[in-house]
């Protein structure tokens, strides 16, 4: 899994989720993206946008999640690491933001790591889940939270969030997720 993610500003959420989608877009941009998966051997792949407001203002981020045809060596994880990098960074680049290849976190999951696990891990974006810790960012549900109890400032974030996620997918899966078929 790998965490995909931009330099951000305080611009409106609506705007900075527009312009990570069509970075995503490029990232995954079919022909190329074909031949990157063959190359480092990806059977699938699902990415997960994650929304989360912290002090200096919205952080759109997402969770790709690629299934490998086989447990890659510990040079050919290297590879595949530095190329995801490489890849996500040049594409924010071509379209005018900041993606240092330094902050785009790799997590390895083993392949006993089952699918129901991995679903809750990237979907604590749902309208259910608090932030463990406030001060380093705050999802939805806590606006949401804040805003049921009278909250103004959590009211006007949450309805920021409701009208910048209308038309866009939090969840989008490609291929075939498991590794065993």
């Amino acid at each position: 899994m790998v965490t995909l993610t931009i330099s951000h500003g305080h611009d409106a959420l609506s705007s900075q989720w527009i312009e990570f989608d069509k970075i995503l877009a490029r990232f995954t941009d079919r022909g190329d993206w074909s031949r990157f998966k063959k190359n480092h051997g990806v059977t699938g792949h699902a990415v997960v946008t994650e929304i989360k407001h912290n002090r200096n203002g919205w952080n759109v981020h997402a969770h790709l999640i690629l299934t490998l045809d086989h447990q890659p060596s510990p040079e050919a994880s290297d590879r595949l690491q530095d190329a995801v990098r490489a890849r996500w960074s040049t594409r924010a680049d071509r379209l005018g933001h900041t993606a240092l290849p330094s902050r785009q976190a790799f997590s390895w999951m083993s392949y006993d790591f089952t699918a129901s696990t991995m679903a809750e891990y990237v979907t604590k974006q749902n309208l259910l889940h608090h932030a463990p810790d406030p001060h380093a960012g705050r999802y939805p549900a806590d606006l949401l939270a804040g805003a049921q109890q009278g909250d103004a400032d959590d009211y006007d974030l949450y309805a920021e969030y409701l009208d910048a996620a209308t038309g866009h997918a939090l969840i989008r899966q490609y291929g075939h997720l498991s590794a065993r078929s």
